[in-house]
């Protein structure tokens, strides 16, 4: 058994608070991935396992997982390759929040993909800017980041443009999943 640690709380270079372990349980199953999630108490420093996330679904490459701090919010932030063809990926991370000692999964985004079948063909990656809590509502902030092509059948090869829009997903404060917010971004919901 392999296994890492991630800290989900930043308290000052203290050892209390939230943290991620992953395991690698080969012996069960070689495409599982198991995800503990403890809370240290300040009160009598014991550790306790609160919750846990199995992934299984990924084929390229093994999971990865991050924690993203920003404007006092923390996430786990897990990145997996699914299955895709020729021509065509599309790769998404799944935001979760540790609440009331359960993981919650808030928010699915896009992260990078690509389109060569279509032409123009197009590859996009998109890029968590920061975290803001204002007038009663979280929002996350993405940079959205789009590169056009001739399709894979052109004889042509160069890059037709790209361009680069802010999205953004938002929630009243600490409720429920965030949502596309069309109103305060440079893109439709379609994107």
């Amino acid at each position: 058994i392999g296994f890492r640690r991630w800290s989900l709380t930043d308290n000052g270079g203290g050892d209390s608070g939230d943290s991620v372990v992953r395991i690698t349980p080969s012996y069960l199953n070689a495409n599982l991935r198991r995800f503990l999630i403890f809370h240290r108490a300040e009160a009598n420093g014991v550790w306790r396992l609160v919750d846990y996330l199995d992934l299984t679904e990924w084929d390229y490459d093994q999971p990865e997982i991050s924690a993203v701090s920003s404007g006092g919010m923390a996430w786990l932030v897990v990145k997996a390759w699914p299955h895709c063809g020729t021509g065509c990926s599309l790769m998404h991370t799944d935001w979760f929040e540790l609440k009331n000692g359960k993981l919650r999964l808030v928010l699915t985004v896009p992260i990078s993909g690509e389109q060569g079948n279509e032409n123009p063909g197009r590859t996009f990656e998109t890029r968590f800017v920061r975290a803001r809590q204002s007038g009663g509502r979280e929002t996350l902030e993405f940079l959205y980041h789009v590169e056009f092509f001739p399709g894979l059948g052109s004889a042509t090869n160069p890059d037709l443009w790209d361009d680069e829009k802010i999205i953004r997903f938002s929630r009243p404060q600490g409720q429920g999943e965030f949502k596309f917010d069309a109103k305060n971004s440079e893109l439709a919901e379609a994107f």
